[in-house]
């Protein structure tokens, strides 16, 4: 009596639907488990930033950088508007020199993954915090090297209270568009015209707090 050695054409099909079935079963779960690292990757980098923001202030008379509202992780020896130039020593990042370096937590992972060019926005600082808890009187804590106001020093946030006021937060162009209040829109920079078209991390975004301390927050949602 002859010994099959091979799978017939019917086995084969359906040894093919099972591992099609088995693959449509477990990819929506890889894609979340996937999403799920990414936020708690994003707030791990943005904790990292907050105690380098704390540490270079401490050093510095308690003053934060003078900064615009739109960083990437780009800088150079020479990139004095650029927030990796004055914490590239907290974060581990290279020594800069006239050529461009990247200080890799001032970005996040779907960032690297989906950014449209290398200097691409990664973190949009908040540029409007209200002054005696006056949402009518907005100014940046940052400063603003264009027009020379100086930046604050992190003492002066305790009023708006540290924990509560963020500093930073992922963008893209939805953010630009529709900010947290009392923040106003601000697509009129040109850097918006690269960001992420939706949100990096799907149906939350990533804020660090001048305290230091990082929370991952709905989109739309008051931070």
């Amino acid at each position: 009596m002859r010994r099959r050695n091979a799978f017939t054409l019917v086995e084969l099909l359906v040894v093919i639907s099972v591992i099609g079935l088995l693959a449509g079963l477990s990819i929506p779960a890889i894609n979340q488990a996937r999403a799920k690292a990414d936020v708690a990757g994003g707030l791990s980098n943005l904790r990292q930033v907050g105690l380098a923001l704390q540490s270079y202030a401490s050093e510095n008379d308690g003053i934060l950088p003078c900064l615009f509202s739109g960083q990437s992780p780009r800088y150079t020896q020479n990139s004095t508007n650029s927030l990796g130039l004055y914490l590239w020593q907290y974060l581990g990042a290279p020594t800069p020199t006239s050529s461009w370096n990247e200080a890799k937590l001032l970005g996040s992972a779907p960032y690297f993954r989906k950014r449209k060019a290398n200097d691409t926005v990664s973190l949009y600082l908040n540029y409007q915090v209200p002054v005696n808890n006056n949402t009518n009187f907005l100014v940046s804590p940052w400063g603003n090297p264009g027009s020379g106001a100086l930046p604050w020093r992190l003492t002066q946030l305790a009023e708006a209270g540290m924990s509560k006021t963020w500093a930073m937060v992922d963008v893209d162009k939805t953010l630009a568009a529709s900010p947290p209040s009392p923040t106003k829109p601000f697509t009129g920079n040109s850097w918006v015209a690269n960001l992420p078209d939706k949100p990096l991390f799907g149906n939350v975004r990533t804020f660090l707090y001048f305290d230091g301390s990082a929370k991952s927050v709905a989109v739309g949602a008051n931070p």
